[in-house]
């Protein structure tokens, strides 16, 4: 059934008159919110076979590789991705690549390749203390299951009336995780 549903998706993707990359873009929105994980990924995984050189299928597969709880897969794919010139030209690349840049961190870290990772978002935070950098340190820090540095992260965005809401719903899932229910509800209510 895959394999007819791909067969479908390659026709579509060859004479679709907007072009390969943006019908990839479309699928990936598709792809990444399907239930069908396993599915996505198997999809995702022959578009990419069929279009090796196309950044972007590369990147629907890497982020449902990510999804499908196979984190080696999508360092591969995104890195390959990542090698790529951007769909779109330099403008898309720019709009990209700090997704893409992330996406490829958060899935090192899941694939056991965390320290250089953590290391270069704790080297950002540095040198540009912006709340989005101290965010994506903290859920870097979070995936490599470093609670206890992503909670010092999280309580420092939790002060910024912008980023409080998320912060405080981490530091609530954190809590919630290590069996702290009564600071977690406290955490949610605020």
């Amino acid at each position: 059934k895959i394999d007819e549903v791909a067969a479908h998706y390659r026709t579509a993707l060859l004479t679709s008159p907007s072009g390969i990359d943006a019908e990839f873009a479309a699928l990936e929105t598709y792809l990444t919110g399907s239930d069908a994980v396993l599915s996505a990924r198997r999809l995702a995984d022959r578009l990419a076979a069929s279009f090796p050189t196309s950044a972007a299928a590369l990147r629907v597969q890497g982020f449902t590789a990510l999804r499908a709880d196979d984190p080696a897969a999508a360092v591969k794919s995104l890195t390959a991705s990542l090698a790529l010139p951007a769909p779109g030209g330099p403008q898309s690349d720019e709009n990209t690549r700090p997704e893409l840049l992330q996406t490829l961190a958060r899935a090192r870290v899941l694939a056991g390749d965390g320290d250089e990772p953590i290391a270069r978002a704790q080297a950002e935070v540095r040198r540009e203390n912006t709340p989005a950098n101290r965010l994506d340190y903290a859920l870097l820090l979070m995936s490599a299951q470093r609670d206890a540095a992503a909670m010092k992260q999280l309580e420092v965005l939790a002060k910024n009336s912008e980023f409080a809401p998320v912060a405080l719903r981490l530091l609530g899932l954190l809590e919630f995780q290590q069996g702290r229910l009564d600071a977690a509800a406290a955490r949610f209510a605020e």
